[in-house]
Formats: C-alpha cells, sequence, structure tokens
C-alpha cells in the first residue's frame, strides 16, 4: 500500500512540475524589474533557427546576412 501511496505522490509532482514548465513567466511590476527581464531576454537563444543561407541571399543581404533580425525582413 505504501508503495502506492509514494507512486502516486511521485506521479503528481512530474505532473505539476511539466504544467509549471509550460506556464507564462509572472510579469514584471516595477521599471527596474522589467528592465532586468528584457535585458535577460536579449541572451536566449532564438526560438526557431533561420535556414543556412543561399548565394543569391549572401550577395543581396552583404554584411547583413549574420544578423538574424535583419534575416527576418
Amino acid at each position: 500500500m505504501r508503495f502506492v501511496f509514494v507512486a502516486a505522490v511521485f506521479v503528481a509532482a512530474i505532473v505539476r512540475s511539466a504544467a509549471a514548465a509550460d506556464a507564462p513567466l509572472p510579469v514584471p511590476l516595477t521599471r527596474p524589474v522589467m528592465k532586468q527581464a528584457l535585458e535577460d531576454m536579449k541572451g536566449r537563444t532564438p526560438r526557431i533557427p533561420l535556414p543556412e543561407l543561399t548565394e543569391v541571399d549572401r550577395e543581396k543581404l552583404g554584411e547583413r546576412g549574420s544578423s538574424y533580425e535583419s534575416r527576418l525582413r
């Protein structure tokens, strides 16, 4: 009986942690906290990697081709 109880608690903890990972982060309430949150976002890796540039795209974009934002435009 103890095994079933321990297993149920373990499964509940896993489900709760998975749900917490999907939940959005809280909105910063003060300006300094918001600025810090924005600075922290700059270091994140892009969620969707862009495909490699073709030769035509490299010629068209020039030096700007290495920037993620310029390639999105």
